[in-house]
């Protein structure tokens, strides 16, 4: 919900179309509207910045040691080529499946680290991230509530291209949709 993120001309375009739209349903009725900075307030809040820090080291050992395990693995595989002429069949191929199983445990370890759905890198991130976005959601809301706000925008550009962090609830028109739909099926 809060990292989300929009273009400053989109947020504007979103914002006048709110205005036009839920101001001609509240008959003349003021709307309080704010955007916020995700990008400028993670910048200039220290426990963000702090786990930011902790992620890159956790990145850092955790492909470090993928890096120390395809060297081994090269540093084998050379090894066993350059003893190819002294070595059985039998040590050939026990020597090119323990090559095999070990390329085989590189790419799992990458997998579990990389997977953007369970990977461990994920993990992290939100084991060090979501507190932090938690206590910026909740004073979000707070002041949402405490100053009276209808809505209020994200106005950093993102990918997941949701720029409403808080809409008040009147102005949820949802069961009224349902309901039209509802009558429309009816009618049919």
């Amino acid at each position: 919900m809060f990292m989300s993120r929009i273009s400053r001309s989109t947020a504007l375009v979103l914002v006048a179309a709110a205005v036009l739209f839920l101001g001609a349903g509240t008959a003349g009725a003021q709307l309080k509207i704010g955007f916020i900075r995700s990008d400028y307030i993670f910048a200039n809040y220290e426990p963000y910045k702090e786990a930011q820090k902790e992620l890159e080291g956790y990145q850092k050992t955790e492909f470090d040691k993928l890096q120390a395990m395809r060297e081994e693995l090269e540093k084998k595989a050379q090894d066993a080529q350059s003893k190819e002429m002294l070595m059985t069949p039998e040590m050939k191929q026990s020597k090119l499946e323990e090559l095999n199983q070990q390329q085989q445990d590189l790419s799992q370890r990458y997998e579990e680290l990389v997977d953007p759905d369970v990977g461990l890198l994920v993990k992290k991130q939100t084991e060090l991230m979501q507190p932090i976005i938690d206590r910026i959601n909740e004073v979000l809301m707070r002041v949402a509530e405490e100053e009276n706000y209808d809505l209020i925008f994200d106005a950093t550009p993102s990918a997941t291209g949701n720029p409403l962090l808080f809409a008040n609830e009147k102005y949820d028109i949802t069961d009224k949709i349902i309901e039209e739909i509802k009558k429309e099926i009816t009618v049919k």
